[in-house]
């Protein structure tokens, strides 16, 4: 026998191999499997190329051995009861407190305010002060907000603040 003749004869025991661990289970997988969402058509004008997407996932597992599922949670932090402090982007030094209610109680170089409002949705939040004349909006990422704000006057500016 010689080389090639040796090489394809391993490559046939290894296919033999796989079929027979993986069986029906690899077939179904990748039965269906396409990897273009469209096809393009030739017209006289321009043919338009689609990106290749992979419209289904291959999972290859064993079909003795039952799928594994890993589980991603994301721990979305109440704000209400906290209390935040940080500088803005206009060097000014503020501190907001988040009590029950929505109501919105903060501190900044004019004085304290405590009729003011505030949402929360996942990991955002939104505040406003004044009726509205200065919204606050902003993402939770562990101890700290980070976020924009502007005002009815058109100014525009940045914040963070840090859990206390």
């Amino acid at each position: 026998m010689n080389k090639k003749t040796e090489v394809i004869g391993i490559v046939i025991i290894i296919l033999a191999l796989i079929v027979l661990i993986f069986g029906d289970n690899l077939y179904q997988q990748i039965n269906g499997l396409s990897f273009f969402e469209n096809t393009p058509t030739a017209t006289n004008h321009q043919v338009e190329t689609p990106s290749p997407t992979l419209q289904q996932s291959i999972q290859i597992q064993p079909s003795l051995t039952p799928p594994t599922t890993i589980a991603i949670t994301s721990v979305v932090q109440n704000l209400e009861g906290t209390v935040w402090a940080g500088t803005d982007s206009d060097g000014d030094y503020y501190v907001y407190e988040f009590l029950p209610g929505g109501v919105l109680k903060f501190t900044s170089p004019t004085g304290t305010f405590a009729e003011d409002k505030w949402e929360q949705n996942g990991n955002s939040v939104y505040m406003e002060m004044s009726n509205k004349y200065c919204e606050y909006t902003g993402v939770i990422n562990g101890d700290t907000i980070t976020g924009n704000a502007w005002n009815k006057d058109g100014h525009t500016w940045t914040w963070t603040a840090k859990k206390q």
